[in-house]
């Protein structure tokens, strides 16, 4: 059974290199990868999701269309994955799940049920389908963000903040956010009462997630100036620290085209309008900084530039940003900056095209293990 692959992780420390490590596995398995799919894999559905949704917004109908369909493919086969994994891996499956650098990757589970949510509500209008894919999210979003955080706080051996804490925390405010963004569309396209209970779901998951994401992005920064930085220690997943800003500025973009059909928000709106500003002007300040860190990794560090899942991490912020951006300019009338979300929509395209690329290139190098495996077995 061909499964998605994995990278070799090199520079994997402390807990993550032990939670890799952890099951002794049989060499001579018929699956040699299944045991290590990375708990962030849902991260290919959320950014071929958002993707999608930004060239829809942008009268791009073919390719959100094709990515669309191509999306719903891609979930369904991770989900059996991810099953199989949790039922013949059980100690590797919920031992990352509690592990403080492969934990918070369970959130793409979440977050990329919500995108894949939206995504059937605007460009398929179904809201039966939109509405149980958004009502599993919350499902997952429960589960995962109370077994994630209380494991973390109960727990007798815990990593220090350099060793244990990354980008990928947060995936936990990306994960709350997309449900604030699928309840908000879902909002209009239900009937009063549940109009104005979804508008206050997705205004309160807003609200939490911003201050979820000072909490962490404090530890994150806190991280970057006073401990020794390596480029290993640079993942992907710190893209997150602009992608979290850009879905936190669609979501109040939504909320504030809501205004209308919810009398709360409309008192409101002051508030609203300020934060999604904010959230907009932080995620935008974070893109040169990225990019002057990832010269440095790659450029004059020369860390090796090969596939790894984690890197759907790095795409998902930059189409969000354009599907952020483009949904901030309706509501707020910013017409002057109309070519940047054009722009980051072809940019996310050129990086989703090439990641994709690599995750064929680097199944096609694995094939031959799988079949060694197979004729060993």
């Amino acid at each position: 059974m061909a499964i998605l692959p994995v990278v070799d992780r090199p520079h994997c420390r402390g807990e993550e290199a032990v939670m890799i490590g952890g099951d002794n596995v049989d060499p001579a398995q018929p699956e040699p990868g299944l045991a290590d799919l990375s708990p962030a894999y849902f991260g290919l559905v959320m950014a071929t999701g958002i993707v999608s949704l930004a060239a829809f917004m942008m009268e791009h109908s073919h390719i959100a269309f094709a990515l669309f369909y191509l999306n719903i493919a891609q979930y369904a086969l991770l989900c059996v994955l991810y099953g199989l994994r949790a039922w013949r891996y059980p100690r590797r499956f919920f031992g990352d799940m509690v592990a403080h650098l492969t934990g918070p990757g369970y959130f793409t589970m979440a977050a990329g049920t919500g995108i894949l949510a939206s995504q059937f509500l605007i460009l398929d209008e179904n809201v039966v389908a939109g509405g149980a894919l958004w009502l599993l999210a919350i499902l997952l979003w429960i589960g995962l963000i109370y077994t994630i955080f209380v494991a973390f706080t109960v727990r007798r051996e815990k990593p220090t903040l350099d060793k244990g804490i990354s980008g990928s925390w947060l995936l936990a405010v990306v994960a709350t956010q997309a449900l604030a963004v699928s309840s908000a569309l879902l909002a209009v396209r239900v009937a009063q009462p549940y109009r104005l209970e979804l508008n206050l779901l997705a205004l309160s998951m807003w609200l939490w997630s911003g201050m979820l994401y000072i909490w962490m992005m404090s530890l994150i920064f806190y991280r970057y100036a006073f401990f020794r930085f390596s480029p290993g220690d640079l993942s992907p997943p710190y893209w997150i620290n602009m992608g979290a800003m850009a879905i936190s500025t669609l979501a109040g973009s939504l909320l504030i085209l809501n205004a209308p059909h919810a009398p709360f928000l409309t008192s409101l709106l002051p508030f609203l309008k300020g934060f999604t500003v904010f959230y907009w002007a932080t995620g935008t300040w974070w893109i040169p900084m990225l990019l002057l860190l990832g010269v440095w990794r790659h450029g004059f560090e020369r860390f090796p530039l090969r596939y790894d899942p984690l890197y759907w991490g790095a795409v998902f912020p930059l189409g969000m940003y354009a599907a952020g951006t483009w949904q901030m300019i309706r509501a707020m009338e910013f017409g002057f900056l109309s070519g940047l979300p054009r722009a980051f929509l072809w940019i996310a395209l050129g990086a989703w095209a090439i990641t994709f690329f690599g995750m064929l290139r680097a199944l096609v190098r694995l094939a031959p293990r799988w079949r060694a495996a197979r004729y060993r077995r």
